[in-house]
């Protein structure tokens, strides 16, 4: 059973972990709402980021979108303030994971299966990390192995596409985020 869903605007932390708990990433955003593709978290340009044992300021603001208990990814939107000259060259970054767990207290886990599929701001779809999910696949469940190749292929073709829900709505909850959580 799932945790109740924060308040527009509360706080909350999303954690990521390597198989099968090991600490991976983790940063705190603000709750944007839900809608029928899962649960919008924004963050802000500059907000803390941690990811392995190192912490950096994001180059960007951007919405998660933490999918429903039964999709096997999270996805990242950044926003890039000028297109000709972005602040990296990713424009969606879709992390292939076990499904979302939430956690009282607007806490949001999951766990990085490698596999990765990302957008450029060129438009290229490329899936990312096939060497590292080839060399720790073996630690992980058959099951778990099917979820990921099959999640991998599923957002690879509906984010190639541009079908929901990398469709552009992620834009709605861009201008929510800096419209209200701007300091």
């Amino acid at each position: 059973m799932r945790a109740a869903r924060p308040a527009v605007g509360a706080p909350v932390r999303v954690l990521m972990t390597k198989w099968p708990d090991r600490p991976h990433s983790a940063f705190a955003g603000a709750y944007l709402g839900a809608d029928a593709w899962g649960d919008w978290v924004g963050a802000l340009r500059g907000t803390t980021c941690r990811r392995g044992g190192s912490t950096y300021p994001a180059r960007s603001d951007w919405v998660t979108l933490l999918p429903g208990p039964d999709a096997w990814w999270r996805a990242g939107f950044y926003h890039h303030p000028d297109p000709a000259a972005p602040l990296h060259p990713t424009r969606t970054y879709v992390d292939v994971a076990t499904p979302t767990v939430w956690e009282g207290d607007g806490v949001a886990t999951c766990v990085d299966l490698d596999l990765d599929v990302v957008e450029r701001t060129d438009g290229a779809v490329v899936v990312d990390d096939e060497d590292e999910f080839a060399q720790r696949r073996a630690a992980y469940p058959a099951d778990v192995v099917a979820a990921a190749e099959a999640a991998t292929a599923w957002v690879h073709a509906a984010l190639t596409a541009g079908a929901a829900p990398f469709d552009g709505r992620h834009r709605d909850r861009l201008a929510a985020l800096r419209r209200h959580h701007r300091p």
